[in-house]
């Protein structure tokens, strides 16, 4: 049996237009969808595309994205993504997707409406006033009033979302980052990136991840401490343990942080000494267990 070649190109920059997603998963973002480009729409064809995207990505919108074009020896051809960033642009179909996705109980026909009347600036113009709401037929004044409060703080926190976007989040984990820190949460995850761990369903792995994007050091003390919670609280939840040996936590931590053994050493030390974790004296030096103390989470 023949096995099966791929060839790849170069990296490559395309704005793309979602036509359809076929598959979409919030754990990990990995999306399979059929788009089209600028040259695909000369030619009448379109273009799969595979890898991760900020969102499940809605028809009509348009993505900026980085990636290779994949190429089978027995046929067809995908682009492989790597970096995609939602531009602000949207069509007729787009834009009235977004408003039922997104919008307070806003249905199919008053999302045409809305974008009937207002093509593109329909956010803007729902934001600026009242009065723009109320002149579409069937909008009573406390339903103009409910969409145009919505409209400003969807202006306000756009660029949020988008920040947000940038760097990996999924839909549904923004909306609840934004609940729990809110319209500025980027600010605040940016001073303090593993603040993150909070939010249900994100754990220390992501809040790292985007620590380090946007410029974390990797023997800051607060990543080090954080790393080795996390490792205590994983070694809890997969075996039931409530305690873990010092030497097996150390290397464990080393293995998560890439990070040298006396760093590790003196953070736990630190730990210990506040307080936040604590050495179990029922087991003779130097075979230490180590025990997380509740009510002290040391982030």
């Amino acid at each position: 049996m023949t096995q099966q070649k791929t060839e790849k190109s170069d990296l490559i920059e395309r704005e793309i237009e979602i036509l359809t997603t076929k598959f979409y998963n919030e754990d990990n973002a990995y999306c399979i969808a059929i788009c089209s480009t600028e040259k695909t729409r000369k030619l009448g064809t379109t273009l799969t595309i595979k890898g991760p995207m900020p969102e499940k990505p809605i028809a009509g919108t348009f993505y900026l994205v980085k990636g290779y074009y994949v190429s089978k020896t027995t046929g067809g051809t995908y682009l492989s993504i790597k970096e995609a960033e939602q531009l602000n642009k949207r069509t007729e179909g787009g834009w009235i997707q977004y408003l039922i996705k997104e919008g307070p109980f806003i249905g199919e026909e008053r999302a045409e409406q809305l974008f009937s009347r207002y093509g593109g600036d329909v956010i803007a113009r729902m934001a600026e006033s009242v009065d723009n709401l109320t002149c579409i037929p069937g909008i009573t004044e406390q339903r103009a009033l409910e969409l145009n409060i919505w409209a400003k703080r969807e202006s306000v926190i756009s660029s949020t979302k988008e920040w947000f976007y940038k760097n990996g989040l999924t839909h549904s984990k923004i909306a609840k980052i934004i609940n729990m820190f809110g319209d500025d949460a980027n600010k605040i995850i940016r001073k303090e990136p593993y603040r993150l761990m909070q939010v249900d369903g994100i754990g220390w792995i992501k809040a790292d991840e985007l620590s380090m994007k946007i410029g974390g050091k990797p023997n800051d003390p607060l990543r080090i401490r954080t790393g080795i919670l996390h490792i205590i609280e994983t070694t809890m939840q997969d075996g039931g343990h409530t305690c873990v040996m010092e030497d097996r936590l150390i290397r464990k931590s080393q293995e998560l942080l890439e990070c040298d053994r006396p760093v590790v050493k003196a953070e736990l030390s630190a730990m210990k000494a506040e307080g936040i974790l604590a050495t179990l004296d029922t087991v003779p030096e130097p075979t230490e267990l180590i025990k997380y103390l509740e009510g002290q989470n040391g982030r």
